[in-house]
């Protein structure tokens, strides 16, 4: 009987170890690979280049067209090479269309000879698939080497590094003419804000290339500062800075009047540096100290009432009562 038992209890002895085992080969065999990060694999260089090729223009077909296969992330520059690689001149008209195919003739490069390589920059607002075209103007057929390469992000090239890390707000729009966005963000008092603008859609020197921006700011109080009227807003990087009087939500508006069919503006807030130590005499003060109920510097202690008049009591016993025994044994001794 006993060894049966025995045998009972060493049997599910082995099971459980053996399952035990089991668990562990299955847990290790499911281990997660750590560090591995899906976007890694875009940042080789192979990666960001899109287009790398060269392409024949001929008289009878001057125009090469990747039709809705060219991705663009928003808010990044792309860089689009042309280069003629034979020995001929032409000029060359580039119209862009985004995923909801509104076009943006970006260039009209002209005089392009040989091994002169022009470069074009956008910056794109859409996510999506893009169509770009290029069209020759040649009398000759000829070769062009076609190059795009995603690059940074809008603004990080003129951004420095260290405010690139104090960055509140950041975006790149769309705009077609008369579009006003608002966006907003929270500002602490008494702070310095620095706002940079760009336009990072070019526009084609066949095209009016003058687009306009509006753009104010309406603080956490209800004050409304006017920044631009009909100011001009080029390729070329605008900024101002900007210093708050209130702590909270503020709220910035963009009004853009453009003559081509839509421009692309990129804008950023970054914070800066806090301007004062908001000493404000005009500010509530707060209610004078009580120089008689100040413990500051030293302790105050409360005693309650009953507290005082039973220590009173005791210490009146401890010392009343041998006195009173000896006047008692004196009265004694005398009678």
């Amino acid at each position: 009987m006993g060894f049966n038992r025995l045998k009972v209890i060493l049997i599910g002895f082995i099971i459980i170890l053996s399952s035990g085992i089991s668990i562990g080969i299955i847990n290790i065999n499911y281990v997660p690979v750590r560090g591995f990060d899906e976007r890694s694999l875009n940042l080789s260089s192979s990666g960001n280049i899109l287009v790398d090729k060269v392409y024949n223009f001929t008289r009878d077909n001057p125009i090469v067209k990747f039709a809705n296969i060219i991705f663009f992330e928003k808010t990044f520059y792309y860089n689009i090479y042309v280069c003629v690689v034979t020995p001929h001149t032409c000029d060359m008209n580039i119209t862009i269309y985004d995923p909801e195919e509104d076009p943006y003739e970006i260039t009209y490069e002209k005089n392009m000879t040989q091994d002169d390589s022009r470069i074009i920059t956008f910056g794109s607002a859409l996510t999506g698939n893009y169509s770009i075209q290029f069209n020759a103007i040649i009398l000759q057929n000829l070769d062009i080497h076609i190059k795009i390469e995603k690059w940074i992000k809008c603004l990080y090239d003129v951004i420095p590094p260290e405010e690139q890390q104090k960055i509140k707000y950041y975006d790149t729009q769309k705009f077609k003419t008369g579009n006003t966005i608002y966006f907003n963000t929270t500002f602490k008092s008494d702070w310095n804000y620095k706002f940079y603008f760009q336009r990072v859609s070019p526009i084609s020197v066949k095209l009016k290339p003058t687009v306009v921006i509006d753009h104010d700011i309406l603080s956490s109080n209800y004050i409304s500062y006017t920044i631009y009227r009909n100011e001009s807003i080029s390729l070329q990087v605008k900024t101002y800075r900007f210093g708050t009087t209130v702590e909270g939500l503020y709220v910035m508006n963009i009004t853009i009047q453009c003559v081509v069919p839509c421009a692309n503006i990129a804008f950023t807030v970054v914070e800066r540096y806090q301007i004062a130590d908001e000493v404000n005499p005009n500010d509530p003060k707060d209610p004078e100290v009580d120089p008689v109920n100040n413990t500051q510097g030293g302790i105050l202690v409360s005693i309650p009432p009953e507290f005082m008049i039973g220590t009173l009591i005791f210490f009146g016993c401890v010392v009343g009562t041998p006195i009173l025994i000896i006047v008692i044994r004196k009265r004694k001794n005398s009678i």
